[in-house]
């Protein structure tokens, strides 16, 4: 008897007379599907007499061999690269027909990239479920490191290095370096759009430590102040020079018209000019 498979293979030499030697047949060409044949026995749930193909036995009554089968087993090989885990992992040993879920865990700081299941791409998926398993297979999660940007940037005045979108990972640590071109001086540092306090208005570099997001850094700059005296020219007049601090200059006209300016080196300027003391 198949015994819940087909094509059963039958003993030319039956039927037996009482006291005959019996040889227990093969399996033949009887199958059943997800499952091996094993032996035979004289109960179908195999509480009876075994018998292995090719053995022989005495019989003495009407016998009926029911087949034995052993289901089928796949094994499903999981793995990962470092960045995260699947879980159950390893070579997991599986029924014929049954289903395993697996699931995807990135670590800290890393994200899932993909998942690849008998070398096919299944996209960055947290889970993936075999079903009806009628075979062996392989599932890989590949995990990769969080990435981050820093834009640096700096007005006119001077620099900050590096400058402009820089790429960092997690938990990497970024430094900036800014300056101030000759004249200027750092006006300002803003990181993530607040204002920072700083030590030194020349030069001054500032570290991310730890990235675990996006971020900015700007830097201003502001004109140093020229603080050298303006210098105030004034005509010389019958002879007088009147950059000279003191002195009288005597005139015999009613109108005497004198012209003066002040200016510094930034071309900012005020000029004060008082005649008897009174400032005009």
């Amino acid at each position: 008897d198949a015994n819940g498979g087909s094509n059963s293979p039958t003993d030319s030499n039956s039927p037996y007379n009482d006291g005959a030697t019996v040889s227990v047949l093969g399996a033949g060409g009887m199958s059943r599907t997800g499952y091996t044949f094993s032996k035979w026995n004289t109960q179908a749930d195999g509480s009876g007499t075994e018998y292995s193909p090719g053995t022989t036995f005495t019989i003495s009554a009407d016998t009926t061999l029911y087949a034995q089968w052993t289901i089928n087993t796949y094994t499903i090989i999981a793995s990962s690269n470092s960045g995260g885990t699947i879980s159950p992992s390893g070579s997991v040993v599986l029924n014929y027909g049954s289903s395993q879920t697996f699931s995807i865990t990135p670590n800290t700081g890393y994200h899932i990239a993909d998942v690849v299941v008998d070398g096919a791409s299944q996209g960055a998926i947290s889970t993936y479920t075999f079903s009806d398993i009628t075979a062996n297979h392989t599932i890989i999660a590949i995990f990769a490191i969080n990435t981050y940007t820093i834009t640096a940037s700096a007005g006119f005045g001077g620099t900050i290095s590096p400058s402009g979108i820089i790429p960092a990972t997690y938990g990497d640590s970024k430094s900036f370096t800014i300056k101030a071109n000759s004249g200027y001086f750092i006006f300002k540092i803003s990181v993530d759009g607040s204002p920072i306090s700083f030590n030194n208005q020349l030069e001054y570099t500032y570290t991310f430590t730890n990235v675990t997001s996006n971020h900015t850094i700007e830097a201003q700059f502001m004109k140093q102040p020229d603080l050298t005296p303006p210098t105030l020219t004034l005509p010389t007049i019958n002879g007088i020079d009147l950059n000279t601090p003191n002195g009288l200059l005597q005139v015999n006209t009613p109108t005497l018209t004198f012209t003066v300016s002040a200016t510094d080196e930034s071309g900012i300027g005020r000029l004060v000019v008082k005649v008897n003391g009174v400032v005009q």
